[in-house]
C-alpha cells in the first residue's frame, strides 16, 4: 500500500514539474483507475487524465491503449475498439496494443 501512494505522489510531482507531460498523466490515470476508492481511486479522474494525455500528445498510442482498457472495463466495447484501433494505427508494432485488441475482440465476440 505504501508504494501505491508513493507512486501516485511521484506522478503528481511529475505533472507539477511538467504539466505537458502526457506520460505522467497516463501514469496518474492508471493509479486512479486501479486504486480502490477507499484509498483514493477515482474512475472519473482516471478518464479525465487519460483524455488530457491524449490531448497533450495526439501522436502517442499510450493514452489510447489505456482508454481502450478503461472502456472495456466499463462495458463500452465500441469505444474500446475505436481507441485500440487508433493505438494500433499510431504504433503498429506495439505488442501491448495487439494484446488489448485481442481482449476487446474477444469481449465483443462473447457479447454478440
Amino acid at each position: 500500500m505504501k508504494y501505491g501512494e508513493r507512486a501516485a505522489n511521484e506522478a503528481d510531482q511529475a505533472i507539477a514539474l511538467d504539466p505537458k507531460n502526457a506520460d505522467a498523466y497516463v501514469t496518474r490515470a492508471i493509479s486512479y483507475l486501479y486504486t480502490p476508492a477507499a484509498f483514493g481511486g477515482n474512475k472519473q479522474k482516471a478518464f479525465e487524465f487519460f483524455m488530457k494525455a491524449k490531448d497533450l500528445d495526439p501522436q502517442s498510442d499510450f493514452p489510447h491503449i489505456w482508454l481502450a482498457l478503461f472502456y472495456l472495463e466499463a462495458g463500452k466495447s465500441d469505444d474500446a475498439l475505436r481507441e485500440v484501433n487508433e493505438a494500433r494505427r499510431l504504433n503498429p508494432g506495439r505488442g501491448f496494443s495487439q494484446f488489448v485488441f485481442e481482449q476487446v475482440s474477444a469481449s465483443r465476440n462473447s457479447s454478440n
